[in-house]
Parts: C-alpha cells; structure tokens; sequence
C-alpha cells in the first residue's frame, strides 16, 4: 500500500512542479531525461523557416505551421498562408539552380511562393476592338452600292516594363507601366462617296465625294502600383493577391478628307480620357516539373475620370461646324491572362501568354460622332466597351 501512495504522490508532484521536483532522485533520472527532451526536440522540429537562399536546405518535417499575415514581419521571413497544410511533402528541398520541383531528391528553383525582387518586361501583340468607325459609303443616288470604308484597327505592338521590391518572401510592392499604340489608315474611291462623318444638316454634306481617307490612333498609359501578398502556397504552386492603384490615359483620334471636284472637306475627332482608382486581383501558377509553369491573372480596376471629346468640319479650311463634350465617368477595366512560362534558372524566367483587357462604359469614337451628327442629341446613351485581346511574351530577372 505504502508502495502505490509512494508513486502516486511522485506523479502528483511531477505533475505539478515539473520534472525539476525530482532532479536529485536517481530513480527519476531517466524519466527526467525523457520528459526534457520531447519539448527541446518538439521546438526545434517546429521552429520558423527563415530567408531561402541558393543552395540552402528546407526540411518539410521542421517547419511550423504558417500564419497569415497582410503585412510583412521582422521576426518571420518564411512562407504566410491562410491554411496550415501548405509545406512540402518531399524531405529537404533543395533550393538551388536545378530545373525540377516535382520529384523528392531533385535540385529546384526556390517554391513559387517564394516573392523575389527583380525587373521585367513584355512585349504585347493586341489588337482593340469595337473602335471601328465607318467614314464613307458608296452609293447611287439614296442607295448603297458597294463596300463601305471602315476605319479600324489591326494587331499591333505594345510593351509593358516594371519593377518588384520583396519584403520578405511572402510580401512584395510591384511597379508597372504599360503602353500600346494602335495606328491604321484606309482610303476609298468611286463614282459617288457618301461622307458619314459630316452632319447631314451641314452645307457641304449633300454633295458627294469621289474619292475618301481617313487614319485612326488609338493609345493608352497605364501605370500600377501594388501591394502583393501570398494567399496560398504549396511545393510548386502558389496564389497572391494585389491590392493596389492604378491610372489610365487613353486617346482616340480619327481623321477623314472627303474630295469632291475642286473641293476639300475635312473632319477631325479626338477622345481623351484620364483616370485613376482602386485596382484589385488575383494571380496563380502551378509548376509541373522540369522548369515548366502554367499560370493565370485575374484583375479588375476601377477608374474614376473624365472624357473630354471634340469634333470639327472644315471645308478647303474655313470652320463649318464644331461639338465639344465632357463626361465624368467611372470606366471599369478587367484583365485577364493566361499562359505557360519555364523556369530557365533560379534568377531568370520567360513565359508567354494570351491576356484579355476591356474598359467598359467608355466613349468610342463611333458613338461620339453618330452623337453629333444626330438631331436628338443622344450623348447620354454612349456607353460602350472597348476591347484589346492579344499574346505577350515575357522575360524576368529576379535578384
């Protein structure tokens, strides 16, 4: 009896002080030894992953359980997810110049999720779309009789350049510019040219041209400064999302000359639009081994702003008829792209893709003069959208 009253009030003072209670007792050694260890050995194998770097080991085994943060921490460079189960399922991953994330004992490039700093740069191949504008249609008489002249745009180039600072590697600051310009011309010729763009009250409306020309620009300037953080991350993949600013100058301008025998009769129109606003998004890539990603960007802005548009008719260059028009809009612009890339090293990249960009409740350059040329004045109904679609090809360096 005395035996078990012995060993329970052991238990109940090693419960209660601590395995320092029976430090001096011999029997308790080995159980003093046991119990020390386990909570030593258990926050090593829990303790923070710190900065990646080239060549450095990662263990999935010793790694704690991530918390997600919105802004970066002094006291923790590891990787920050919103869930608990993101660290790799492979033994120490190897962060080197290797090519491969998707077998155990390969070398890799460091994880997805990992936010580095660096430079980069695109050239864009897009073309706009509903931003064509009809200038002049043959006829005979009242009718039409043949292919009317259209002025609209072609596939063209533009570039995007940018910058990112990582704070740590899961938070990072991106600055981009964008820039694309779009210029096409288109002449007709016949027996009788209706001239669309002319008010049809106009004196130099009802005679007919022979032969008609006309050239459109359309470009815009977009510059974005945002914050990105890692939603999700996992061995060779990972999800960030932006939050950030963004403003946008866009210009549309269309000319057209109508040449009757001895006559010269010209119009011009120009759309300016400048904004600025909240931009927010989401982007994600899957590694697939070998250096090979697939990727997708999901964004949407929203830009408060004006429209400044103008419109004039001259004839051999006397004033004949002129509109001014000003709208205070707020244009709406979702982008998306999809695409592949590969990891050519761990400091270089290169990826192409297909994106899709549009810019909604805008004012086209068509609805602007069908708005002049109309009795009833319908200004408040234009409110289009206008659409670029394209391919880039990308190359960055990360530091």
């Amino acid at each position: 009896m005395s035996l078990c009253l012995r060993r329970w009030l052991s238990a109940s003072a090693l419960l209660i002080f601590g395995p320092s209670a029976f430090a001096d007792d011999p029997t308790n050694a080995s159980s003093n030894q046991s119990l020390t260890a386990s909570p030593v050995s258990s926050a090593s194998s829990r303790g923070p992953v710190t900065d990646l770097q080239p060549g450095s080991t990662v263990s999935s085994n010793t790694a704690a359980p991530p918390q997600f943060s919105f802004f970066p921490s002094d006291k923790s460079t590891g990787r920050v997810a919103l869930v608990s189960d993101q660290f790799p399922s492979q033994d120490n991953v190897t962060i080197g110049a290797g090519t491969s994330c998707s077998t155990p004992d390969a070398n890799c490039c460091p994880p997805p999720w990992v936010h580095r700093s660096g430079v980069f740069g695109e050239v864009l191949l897009w073309r706009a779309r509903n931003t064509d504008t009809a200038y002049a249609a043959p006829v005979n008489g009242t009718v039409p009789a043949g292919s009317v002249g259209t002025l609209h745009s072609e596939f063209d180039f533009g570039y995007r350049i940018g910058l990112t600072k990582a704070f740590d590697s899961c938070h990072s600051i991106v600055a981009t510019y964008t820039g694309f310009i779009s210029e096409n011309d288109d002449q007709v010729s016949g027996t009788a040219l209706s001239k669309l763009l002319i008010h049809p009250g106009a004196f130099n409306a009802a005679s007919d041209a022979l032969t008609a020309s006309g050239n459109t620009a359309l470009d815009f300037h977009v510059f974005d400064l945002d914050y990105r953080f890692l939603l999700r991350g996992g061995d060779c993949s990972a999800i960030n999302m932006l939050i950030g600013a963004r403003y946008a100058h866009m210009e549309q301008e269309i000319g057209a000359i109508y040449q009757p025998v001895g006559i010269v009769d010209a119009v011009s129109s120009d759309i300016d639009f400048d904004g600025a606003g909240l931009r927010l998004g989401l982007d994600a890539e899957h590694h697939v081994g070998h250096g090979l990603y697939g990727y997708g960007k999901a964004n949407a802005s929203f830009l408060a702003g004006e429209f400044d548009a103008s419109y004039l008719n001259t004839r051999d260059g006397a004033y004949v008829s002129s509109s001014d028009f000003n709208a205070a809009r707020l244009v709406t612009i979702l982008d998306l792209e999809v695409g592949a890339g590969w990891q050519a090293t761990e400091n270089c990249r290169l990826s192409a893709g297909y994106s899709v960009s549009g810019w909604f409740n805008s004012v086209t350059t068509a609805d602007w003069i069908d708005g002049v040329r109309d009795d009833n004045n319908h200004f408040a109904d234009m409110s289009q959208a206008i659409t670029f679609d394209g391919f880039n090809a990308r190359a960055e360096m990360r530091f």
